[in-house]
């Protein structure tokens, strides 16, 4: 890969309901890894629990950060909610 390609970072972000966010972003991940680039795929979840893909995708050598509350955020965030997502966000 090109010097100024490795340097580079690109963000990719998916919201919305339904499947295949995660699918996605692990698609382009897996394309960055064979091309002997660097990942790390941080989520905005309701919980830190890991998952099948979270799993196997560290596996593969994608780092998964999770960041988020054991609840949905309806309305307003709250303030523990706002802190969640600027710990994710400054990472």
């Amino acid at each position: 890969m090109e010097n100024w390609k490795k340097r580079l970072g690109l963000v990719h972000i998916y919201t919305g309901n339904g499947k295949g966010k995660t699918t996605a972003a692990l698609g382009l991940a897996l394309r960055m890894l064979g091309n002997e680039g660097r990942v790390i795929m941080i989520q905005f979840l309701k919980s830190a629990n890991v998952y099948g893909e979270q799993r196997k995708a560290q596996e593969c050598g994608i780092v998964v950060e999770s960041y988020g509350l054991p609840k949905f955020v309806h309305g307003k965030p709250e303030p523990e909610e706002i802190e969640a997502a600027k710990k994710a966000l400054e990472r």
